[in-house]
């Protein structure tokens, strides 16, 4: 066995380089203690990264959700109101004029007025759709399912307490 003059590793006494740092093994004598072994594949030395000295360590970014407003909200704004956001979505219009009605000074309250405000203007507009027969039809049910499906995903932000923008009418550009 050749012992490698750079790292000390034991290697076959035909390996021309170490199996652990590459190192030439050429002018390394052989061990006489060891007796002749089978030529073995030559192995590929490991590879490994240093970083270079003074380079900052690498830390990911955290990834930021651009639609989620909880952050700007009062933690307690937001539990004492929680009942009330869930009205909105719950009772459509009415919901948004009793909201307004009984918590009119709360940003989170607002904040789902106006997410609510967009669903109730698109479900309105889809009524336009009833003016063709069938396919106005059809396509007013697809609009409205899909409207009602994004209630139930506001409904479950807030009772996650979260302030999140509702996806798809999120990029109406009115009641920002």
């Amino acid at each position: 066995m050749k012992n490698c003059p750079t790292c000390g590793m034991q290697n076959n006494d035909t390996s021309m380089f170490c199996i652990s740092c590459g190192a030439s093994l050429a002018a390394a004598p052989a061990a006489p203690e060891a007796a002749p072994a089978a030529p073995a594949a030559p192995q590929a030395a490991p590879v490994t990264y240093q970083q270079p000295a003074g380079a900052p360590a690498y830390t990911p970014a955290p990834v930021v959700d651009q639609f989620d407003h909880t952050a700007e909200f009062d933690a307690k704004d937001i539990s004492d109101n929680k009942p009330i956001c869930i009205i909105i979505y719950l009772l459509g219009i009415f919901g948004i004029l009793l909201a307004a009605i009984l918590s009119k000074d709360s940003e989170y309250v607002k904040f789902h007025i106006r997410q609510a405000l967009k669903i109730e203007a698109c479900l309105v507009l889809t009524i336009l759709f009833n003016i063709v027969p069938f396919i106005g039809w059809l396509a007013y049910a697809v609009c409205a399912t899909i409207l009602g499906v994004l209630k139930i995903i506001a409904f479950f932000s807030i009772c996650k307490g979260n302030a999140k923008e509702i996806p798809i009418v999120r990029s109406l550009g009115f009641l920002k």
